[in-house]
């Protein structure tokens, strides 16, 4: 018996060889293509411009040595305005003033009136509107009344807190 040999050949890899010619096939015709759909682009150009219209509020509150005790009331003013630095507002508005009570710890009342033309008006809530482009003021002078009702021993050195809030949006 003889020895057998075992050569070692290397053969071709056919299916890899195959893909390889597929995608070279498929790069050229790619680099091709995109040079037949170049003939047929589009350009344009032009200018545009846009302007931001100018929102503007300012209020102004007259609030001085606030101090309340039971029976008592307080006034204050507030004076709102579509304006702000010599600029009136360029979009029309509506504004709504409230006074909060933070803590809640007392029990208060608050009246709004609408001051025109020399008149109060008493209103239920201060919101008003201010037109577009037109410089408008409102001052509403706003009532704080603290009921002289029986208060409960554990307030007898109650703080409160208030805040003044004013909302303005667009409406157009």
């Amino acid at each position: 018996m003889g020895k057998a040999r075992h050569k070692k050949t290397t053969g071709v890899n056919i299916p890899m060889c195959v893909a390889c010619v597929l995608f070279c096939l498929t790069l050229i015709s790619i680099h091709m293509t995109s040079g037949f759909y170049a003939k047929y682009t589009v350009g344009a150009e032009g200018n545009d411009g846009a302007r931001v219209a100018i929102m503007a509020t300012d209020a102004e509150i007259n609030l001085e040595d606030f101090c309340l005790a039971p029976g008592e009331e307080k006034e204050f003013t507030v004076t709102l305005t579509n304006q702000e630095n010599e600029r009136v507002c360029e979009v029309a508005q509506s504004y709504t003033l409230k006074v909060e009570n933070l803590t809640n710890n007392l029990d208060f009342a608050y009246e709004y009136y609408l001051m025109d033309t020399g008149t109060m008006t008493i209103v239920d809530e201060a919101t008003g509107i201010f037109e577009a482009g037109t410089a408008e003021t409102a001052t509403y002078k706003v009532k704080v009344l603290w009921p002289d009702v029986p208060q409960p021993a554990n307030h007898a050195f109650e703080m409160d807190a208030l805040r003044i809030v004013v909302h303005a949006e667009q409406i157009d």
